[in-house]
């Protein structure tokens, strides 16, 4: 049902010193990539991303600050028709487990011929195309010599044209932002910055679904204008401890395809989906363990979600095609909590040893009404769509020119949801699961790294969602530059809501 994953790329970059305070700088990139992926349908499918990207800017010293102007476009193309598979036939090898199924861990199979969703396939006129083109410029100067300044702006023209009836839609959004750094005293700091969205959607008054013939009507043009913030406090208590407590608002705008997907038919869709806004705290302190050459970090937050933003699907008869089809829609879902924390030690050693362990926790509550939606067919769980426990421990050791690491990540089991039937999903339990994985890196020059790395190599494949199973990967990989690649053994954080 799925291709084999494939990933080509390819990059450049130069530097070019018109003087001792003048830089300019281009860079390119492209890729070819075939994966499996969840769609909005909802469904699983092998789709078939190209992308492209230039960047050209000048950094200049001046004695009104260091000036930075920045352009850059990416193109990103779905060429293909994608082929969807709703559900997994029954039995099927390595599968997660519904509710209540005994099922061992993640990466285990169900019993054959056991309990499944019955598999079935659409072809999806997927053909889609989405060039984005940035212009940017700011202004990074000191206020005497405790305070520095960042003043910017940012010009944003975002544009799709998507195949299902979806036709062409574009947004343009016209930024600004101000950031101000205060050495209030030698153990004090504080950081603020401000940005302010203005945002201009263009959606066509009428497309024509390409497979059915049906007109779809959508919403009137919108403009979104929304303020985001950040605020830190750093206070050095010791040599060796380092409190910080930060404040943040930001918002998630909804996306081309949010604002494009409509269902098929005569009626007027008068409001478009809101910006989802976020509002964080957090409270962090660190220890440094100078004796171990080792830190300890514990950190805990409280996150507010507004205005959720999904994609939801429902099944609509088309009486023109003679047949019924998913409709999905983007819309505005309540609102979550989500309260965690974790905690991180890690060190090294004058041998060469390095070494790391973390644990984050994190528990979301939800208010969602997804049936007053009109979606009661697919089950909204944000309070159980993340792992509430992850565990990471890793080990690494540099002798000569070698490097060797490994790192173990365990994280409990949650919520997913998988595609049984046209427009209609089964929530789906995916099990707690480990994964291993190994680097041995080999230092040819102070700047070129050859590295072998196996990722997940405890199971060949390994169900870690509702969609296809993830396979062991090994890599052979160079890097040059001013470091090696990174290792596994590197902490990362809990997600916050996934």
């Amino acid at each position: 049902m799925y291709d084999s994953p494939r990933h080509r790329a390819a990059s450049a970059d130069a530097r070019l010193s018109l003087t001792s305070d003048v830089v300019l700088s281009a860079e390119a990139t492209t890729s070819s990539v075939k994966y499996a992926e969840a769609t909005p349908g909802p469904s699983f499918g092998t789709a078939h991303q190209i992308s492209n990207s230039f960047k050209v800017g000048i950094n200049a010293n001046t004695g009104i600050g260091l000036l930075n102007v920045s352009a850059y476009r990416n193109s990103l193309d779905y060429p293909d028709q994608v082929t969807a598979q709703l559900g997994l036939p029954p039995g099927s090898p390595m599968g997660p487990s519904p509710p209540g199924n005994s099922a061992g861990p993640g990466g285990s199979a169900p019993p054959v011929g056991g309990p499944g969703p019955v598999s079935s396939s659409i072809t999806v006129n997927s053909a889609t195309s989405n060039i984005l083109s940035v212009v940017q410029a700011s202004d990074l100067f000191k206020l005497g010599a405790q305070h520095t300044a960042r003043l910017g702006l940012e010009y944003r023209d975002n544009v799709a044209n998507a195949g299902g009836g979806i036709g062409k839609i574009g947004e343009q959004v016209y930024a600004g932002s101000a950031m101000w750094s205060w050495q209030i005293a030698p153990t004090w700091a504080l950081t603020n910055s401000v940005r302010f969205d203005h945002m201009i959607l263009e959606v066509p008054p009428v497309t024509t679904n390409s497979a059915s013939g049906v007109q779809i009507i959508h919403f009137p043009n919108v403009t979104i204008s929304e303020p985001s913030f950040n605020s830190g406090l750093v206070y050095d208590a010791t040599a060796n401890d380092t409190i910080r407590i930060t404040a943040a608002r930001g918002s998630q705008t909804p996306s081309l395809l949010d604002f494009g997907l409509q269902p098929p038919g005569s009626a007027t869709r008068e409001t478009a989906p809101k910006p989802a806004t976020i509002v964080n705290y957090e409270f962090n302190y660190e220890r440094r363990i100078r004796k171990w050459s080792a830190s300890w970090s514990s950190s805990l937050f409280y996150q507010q979600t507004d205005n959720l933003v999904a994609n939801l699907t429902s099944a609509a008869p088309l009486p023109q095609a003679g047949a019924t089809v998913a409709t999905p829609s983007g819309l505005n879902l309540g609102e979550s909590s989500a309260i965690g924390g974790e905690t991180i030690l890690k060190g090294t050693t004058p041998s060469g040893l390095r070494w790391n362990v973390s644990y984050a926790h994190i528990s979301i509550t939800q208010s969602a009404n997804a049936n007053a939606a009109g979606a009661s067919s697919q089950p909204i769980d944000f309070s159980h769509g993340s792992p509430s426990d992850v565990l990471i421990g890793g080990i690494g050791f540099t002798w000569a020119k070698v490097e060797l690491d490994a790192q173990g990540r365990w994280q409990s089991s949650f919520m997913d949801s998988l595609p049984s039937t046209l427009g209609t999903s089964t929530p789906w339990l995916v099990h707690s699961y480990a994964t291993l994985n190994a680097r041995l890196g080999y230092r040819l020059t102070n700047r070129l790294v050859v590295a072998l790395s196996s990722q997940q190599f405890n199971h060949a494949r390994q169900f870690q969602s509702a969609g296809p199973a993830i396979e062991r990967r090994v890599l052979l990989a160079r890097d040059h530059g001013s470091g090696c690649a990174p290792r596994p053994g590197r902490s990362s954080p809990l997600s916050r809501e996934r």
